[in-house]
């Protein structure tokens, strides 16, 4: 009955044209679903409204819905979200429960090697049983493929481009600097790491070697340098 008196207010504040109380009123509406033990529809309208509160930079209204989508996804045992909920959990603009980030980022660690991962703070107890058994299934998933758009979230890394001159001829070498930041303190190794060039005619993509390998070693909180070449095509 909440829910449904809360889908009719949700409906009246649009007519009205008054967005932050229908977001206020969609979070509320999650928490019941939360209350409900409804975990996917409640995941569903928060991530809706963790991009809201992303776009428009409310990082302690982003905080909340992000830690009670976090306990959604592991109650429910999505992969996907919980690691793109976690990775931006680490994020500087994040603030999560007793700033636990470190048991966050073993959490994400143990869900790549395929293990299950701690339960989050404050979960009901009631269905914590059903999650270790939704995970279970989970990862004998194999093979498991996360792709993350890091562009749609607030993220751990910082990346940062600028072309070295600010014109080039049509036949000269165009040199593009990288700069990436780990804003997180942990060292992190990237297997590979590619810049994309994309032009009206072709897009380039770009192999980015550090030290003559193609691991990427980064730690946290310095900034780190890399150089890229290519040639323009006259077509461009």
């Amino acid at each position: 009955m909440i829910i449904s008196f809360l889908s009719s207010a949700i409906t009246q504040f649009k007519t009205f044209h008054s967005p932050r109380m229908r977001k206020q009123l969609v979070v509320e509406m999650a928490n019941e679903y939360y209350y409900c033990a409804d975990y996917g529809k409640a995941l569903t309208l928060l991530t809706h409204m963790l991009w809201d509160y992303r776009r428009e930079k409310w990082w302690f209204l982003a905080s909340h819905v992000l830690n009670r989508a976090l306990q959604c996804a592991y109650l429910s045992a999505k992969i996907q979200d919980y690691i793109q909920l976690s990775i931006e959990a680490l994020s500087r603009h994040i603030q999560v429960p007793n700033n636990d980030k470190d048991r966050i980022f073993r959490n994400v660690m143990s869900v790549l090697n395929l293990n299950i991962p701690a339960p989050e703070p404050d979960l009901p107890a009631s269905s914590q049983s059903r999650a270790l058994e939704l995970w279970q299934m989970a990862i004998k998933k194999e093979p498991m493929t996360v792709i993350i758009d890091m562009m749609n979230i607030s993220s751990f890394l910082e990346v940062k481009t600028k072309f070295t001159q600010v014109k080039y001829r049509m036949d000269d070498t165009i040199e593009v600097e990288l700069f990436v930041r780990l804003t997180y303190n942990t060292t992190l190794q990237a297997k590979a790491v590619t810049l994309t060039i994309a032009t009206n005619t072709e897009t380039i993509e770009i192999p980015i070697v550090d030290n003559e390998t193609s691991t990427v070693k980064l730690e946290g909180d310095k900034v780190k340098r890399f150089s890229c070449q290519f040639k323009s095509n006259p077509h461009d």
